[in-house]
């Protein structure tokens, strides 16, 4: 059964005034407002201050990124222990710009998929094509691709209580947009492909 999953990423952007604020609008928002569950995702220093604020409210904490060493001399990098430690619960990860300006691998995802299972976290899985394999006809390949490098280490049940965020990158800034009848066809094609290299998986 799917639950679904409104969350926002704040990037690189961010000021205490700010947090407050905007924790403060949706929490107002959100008053009486159910059937989705919500979390937000700032920058690391202002974790800590956003938990506070939506302290009471259904607003869920997250974070935009976590690295696969749990401690440890890896300067600027924090551990999912330390997420799971300050309360976060929805991590993004295989983000498009993680994928592209970090050149983060599928197989280093996958290794940061399986840290945050184990620290019983919620992974929230960023898969999409960029636009030279939008145009190429390659959109479901990618994505299953994707899906797989996880799937092939962590195998089926790990994807239990897993967000996978369909994120097309040639939408990212660029004035374009994915219909929606094309992000429910993305959406079903990657549930489709979980469930072929599941069954392939467990025939092996």
């Amino acid at each position: 059964m799917r639950h679904p999953l409104v969350m926002g990423n704040w990037k690189l952007n961010g000021s205490r005034h700010m947090v407050n604020e905007l924790v403060a609008n949706l929490r107002t928002e959100l008053a009486g407002v159910s059937g989705c569950a919500v979390a937000i995702a700032p920058p690391e220093m202002y974790l800590d201050l956003a938990k506070r604020a939506a302290e009471g409210s259904h607003i869920h904490l997250g974070a935009q990124n976590v690295d696969v060493n749990l401690s440890g001399a890896f300067t600027g990098e924090t551990s999912a222990e330390m997420l799971k430690d300050i309360g976060a619960q929805y991590i993004i990860i295989g983000h498009s710009e993680r994928r592209t300006y970090h050149k983060e691998s599928d197989e280093l995802i996958a290794k940061k998929f399986a840290v945050l299972k184990e620290q019983g976290l919620t992974p929230v899985l960023c898969i999409g094509e960029t636009e030279a394999e939008n145009e190429a006809g390659k959109t479901e390949e990618v994505c299953a691709r994707q899906i797989d490098a996880v799937l092939k280490t962590q195998g089926a049940a790990a994807f239990e209580g897993v967000v996978i965020a369909y994120e097309p990158v040639w939408a990212i800034g660029t004035g374009k947009s994915a219909t929606r009848l094309r992000l429910r066809r993305c959406t079903n094609s990657s549930v489709t492909t979980l469930l072929k290299l599941t069954r392939k998986s467990l025939s092996k």
